[in-house]
């Protein structure tokens, strides 16, 4: 496509395309040194922008890649920055790669050991941002969740469209893989009607570490679950294999200590309140033969024995 120039035609998949040469193009030349990469289908006359399309493809590669390798939340997909990329050294001299993931649900930081298949998809996306000997942005995030905007970080995902840079929200990355999966509807039939989320990637993720054989706890651990059972949940366990780990107990909550009152105390209280009622010259309850009319005299003592027009309403015939 780079060789191509505008207004010549170029054969693609089979198809044959038109890349235009309009005044926009020519603008776009003055200002930028290069016109941007369209095309148009000679047949059906669709305009597609193959920058656009490179670049949700890319990203839409990376996204899965990073949430299906990691099983990380998409808030927290979000949050991945350079600095979240560290190192580990062996006393033998192997380094291994790690991943920091930021606190976000349960208020804790935990580490996820990259494999050499995610650490290709993070390379990627370094390499990317970093083209042209440029350093990573440095953007501030709106954070949906606390409405406030975060700090200038050098986020990994984050993205320049029409001379601007800006980080990939949760939404954009849910169009992403709707997008995703309509295309794979119209390459093979089972997938028609089937839609995933960031999320189902959390669970598949899940559900590999219980199918490889991974401790309970130390996949919880990679979850970022604080309870066992509900790793135990997520991995989606068949009842044979569910019923061959062990049952781990859940502490029930302590319940708050009752506070009892003696029944000497008790009967004091009642005559200590008997005796301020009589001083206040309120009717006590058995001499009165309805709750209306025991409210009605408290209110007639309260006064001073004046009555007022609204004392009616006390009053049921």
């Amino acid at each position: 496509m780079k060789e191509v120039q505008p207004g010549e035609e170029f054969t693609c998949d089979g198809r044959r395309y038109l890349r235009p040469l309009t005044r926009h193009d020519q603008q776009r030349v003055l200002w930028d040194g290069e016109a941007p990469f369209r095309c148009r289908d000679t047949e059906t006359g669709e305009a597609v922008n193959a920058v656009v399309r490179e670049d949700e493809a890319f990203w839409t590669w990376a996204t899965v890649h990073v949430l299906r390798l990691t099983g990380i939340r998409v808030e927290e997909l979000m949050e991945l920055t350079h600095l979240s990329i560290r190192q580990y050294q062996r006393p033998n001299g192997e380094l291994i790669g790690l991943l920091v993931i930021a606190p976000s649900k349960n208020d804790r930081e935990r580490v996820i050991p990259m494999s050499a298949e995610l650490f290709h998809a993070i390379a990627e996306i370094l390499r990317r941002l970093t083209a042209n000997g440029r350093p990573v942005r440095v953007l501030r995030r709106w954070d949906s969740h606390e409405k406030i905007m975060g700090e200038p970080l050098p986020f990994l995902f984050q993205r320049s469209m029409n001379h601007a840079s800006g980080c990939i929200s949760a939404p954009v990355v849910n169009r992403l893989l709707k997008a995703a999966c309509k295309r794979l509807e119209a390459v093979d039939h089972r997938f028609h009607d089937v839609h995933f989320t960031a999320h189902d990637f959390r669970r598949l993720f899940a559900t590999d570490l219980v199918n490889s054989g991974v401790p309970i706890h130390i996949g919880a651990a990679l979850l970022g679950h604080l309870n066992i059972q509900t790793a135990r949940l997520r991995g989606g366990l068949r009842r044979g294999r569910r019923a061959a780990l062990p049952a781990v107990p859940r502490q029930p909550a302590p319940s708050p200590p009752r506070i009892r009152v003696p029944r000497p105390d008790r009967r004091r209280v009642a005559r200590l309140r008997g005796a301020l009622r009589h001083q206040e010259g309120r009717a006590r309850p058995e001499q009165c033969s309805r709750p209306v009319d025991r409210a009605r005299e408290g209110c007639l003592a309260e006064r001073g024995g004046r009555t007022f027009p609204s004392d009616r309403f006390l009053v049921i015939e």
